[in-house]
């Protein structure tokens, strides 16, 4: 049946063969949610929920004591559902294996340079590993006997490279700040908040790293500006993320300035090769993020923030659209590439 509803008739093709082998044809009843899965593929629709309301006095208590970080916004540009749910009221979710094992990578590295002095040895590789395993073990309810077993071999196996490639047979050359907490500022009448992993200080000159567990190829796409992939027209998070720790350092009550903000990679790529992939920041880039900053704002302050993207492969608008929490469906058309 067509979408006005007229009969279709059926092919002559697929008719001939039903008929010369005396087949009965049986109707197929398609659910809501099928049929729209089948317009969309068709078609390029997507389904935007929208939820019902909280209660204003509960959400403006919610946001009296909000305080604007890279995270949030990102939530709210990749699709205000997600804002809503993780950022607002926190809807609690499973952690995934990946990133428990990210946060013990992470809780070892801060560790070894909590135990790293100007001009001393670094720490050895066993400690190194010690910090890793340590940290691991307290996120072992995420994993199964074998998965953690997996992870466990493939951090030590991982980060033993990763110190022969940074550490070892070195000294540290340069002043470090070790996860360095970037709050009390603001951008017009936008609080901030942040937190940086490393700072590296020449002088006043200063070089943020953050550090990422992962495929270093997979990321690319992160690191993109606004008009360089069609998929992000908002730009990549970590291009975002370095802009924003920068419009916070300018606004802090120091003399630094920021050279670069750089992502360095833990894990290897495929042909075991450890990248940092650098991000210079133009004022072009701080224009557009200080622009994201108000008008993201702006919006979360009106409660803006009950309608979702729509697309299929949000797991918030998923989320919402499965356990039947919208009020309505907005249907919206978009170009095929804009699905993804």
């Amino acid at each position: 049946m067509k979408n006005e509803g007229k009969e279709l008739m059926p092919s002559a093709f697929v008719e001939d063969i039903r008929l010369a082998l005396e087949l009965e044809a049986e109707p197929i009843a398609l659910d809501d949610e099928m049929k729209f899965r089948f317009q969309a593929l068709r078609f390029g629709l997507i389904r935007k929920p929208v939820l019902q309301q909280a209660e204003k006095d509960y959400i403006d208590s919610i946001l009296s004591n909000f305080v604007m970080n890279v995270t949030a916004l990102n939530n709210y540009i990749d699709c205000p559902l997600k804002f809503y749910y993780s950022t607002l009221v926190k809807v609690p979710g499973a952690k995934s294996e990946h990133a428990s094992f990210g946060s013990a990578v992470h809780a070892a590295l801060k560790q070894f340079y909590d135990n790293s002095k100007m001009h001393s040895p670094y720490p050895t590789l066993e400690f190194f590993i010690e910090q890793f395993n340590h940290a691991l073990h307290k996120e072992r309810e995420v994993f199964t006997a074998e998965s953690y077993g997996r992870f466990k071999e493939h951090g030590g196996r991982v980060l033993a490279a990763y110190y022969d490639h940074k550490f070892k047979d070195r000294k540290p050359e340069q002043l470090i700040q070790n996860e360095y907490r970037l709050d009390n500022v603001s951008l017009g009448d936008v609080p901030l908040k942040g937190f940086a992993d490393l700072i590296t200080f020449y002088g006043n000159d200063i070089t943020i790293t953050d550090f990422k567990t992962g495929d270093p190829a997979k990321a690319k796409p992160q690191f993109k500006r606004p008009g360089e992939d069609e998929k992000k027209p908002d730009g990549g998070n970590y291009w975002r993320q370095a802009v924003f720790y920068k419009i916070m350092v300018d606004r802090l009550p120091k003399n630094w300035r920021v050279q670069r903000a750089e992502f360095e990679f833990i894990e290897p790529d495929k042909k075991d090769k450890f990248e940092t992939i650098p991000v210079i920041i133009t004022p072009e880039d701080e224009q557009q993020v200080a622009a994201q900053i108000t008008e993201t704002w702006e919006k979360i302050k009106k409660h803006d923030f009950y309608t979702g993207c729509g697309k299929e492969d949000c797991e918030w608008c998923r989320f919402s659209r499965d356990n039947r929490l919208y009020t309505q469906l907005i249907e919206e058309e978009v170009e095929k590439e804009e699905l993804i």
